[in-house]
């Protein structure tokens, strides 16, 4: 059985991130896919983007897009407590070598893939029994970074897969009163902007459970409204195109609930 293993930031992940993991695993039976997370790193970025860039959301965001791969394992070394790079090759090694031992039971891979030329060396000297495979070093597949989408987010909004995307939408709230116009208001918008948006829930959930009556609606009531709002905005992210737009939330919900 060939083994093989990448490491990354991913991030964020990237459609080039994807691709390259993808080629990657063609050429091994089981490929290891390695998240370097360091704490100093993340601490570094914006406040917004140290916020998203999270540890959970970067494994997650991995372990979605590959459920269902058998050959594929998602994991993690934290090198937060170790020398930066270019410095902490001994220590890093290490911590490769214990995921390694953990997945394939043994120190070393049969590959190593990366798309940087500069790795090279470091791979040849330390992790000498894997071959060291480029893929798409000159970014020609997919001219991106994920630098480039911290830098500009939205102007790279396509090179992010949607599992991605929805941790990065604007959601805006369209809030009022009753029979104000919010719901033609949050479809025009919706159309105009060319995303997703998610309905009253509290309308819905009034005409197929209380025929209409609004009058038999009590707490435990609101308190279904509220939460089946909020998965429903969260599942209309999946497809957002940069902004989701709500009508009504939970404010309002609770306005009327305690009217």
């Amino acid at each position: 059985m060939k083994t093989g293993f990448v490491v990354g930031k991913f991030a964020p992940l990237t459609t080039g991130h994807i691709n390259f993991i993808n080629q990657a695993s063609t050429q091994c039976d089981k490929l290891l896919v390695l998240l370097s997370y360091d704490e100093r790193w993340r601490q570094k970025q914006t406040p917004y983007m140290a916020n998203k860039l999270t540890l959970k959301n970067r494994i997650k965001w991995l372990k979605e897009t590959y459920n269902g791969f058998d050959h594929i394992i998602v994991d993690y070394v934290d090198e937060s407590e170790i020398p930066e790079y270019p410095n902490g090759w001994d220590a890093y090694t290490k911590l490769v070598e214990e995921k390694l031992e953990k997945h394939f039971g043994s120190k070393s891979a049969d590959y190593v893939f990366s798309s940087e030329v500069e790795y090279d060396e470091g791979f040849k000297t330390y992790f000498p029994k894997s071959e060291h495979v480029l893929i798409d070093p000159d970014r020609e597949n997919f001219p991106i970074s994920a630098t480039m989408v911290r830098g500009e987010l939205f102007k790279h909004w396509d090179y992010l897969p949607s599992a991605v995307r929805k941790e990065f939408v604007y959601k805006v709230a369209i809030i009022g009163t009753e029979s104000t116009g919010k719901t033609t208001l949050t479809k025009y918008l919706a159309k105009m902007f060319a995303t997703s948006w998610v309905e009253e829930y509290g309308r819905v959930y009034c005409e197929e459970n209380l025929f209409g009556d609004e009058t038999l609606l009590s707490n435990e009531d609101y308190e279904k409204i509220v939460f089946r709002h909020k998965e429903n905005e969260e599942e209309a992210a999946r497809t957002a195109n940069r902004i989701l737009l709500s009508d009504t939330n939970a404010f309002i919900t609770g306005f009327y609930q305690y009217l």
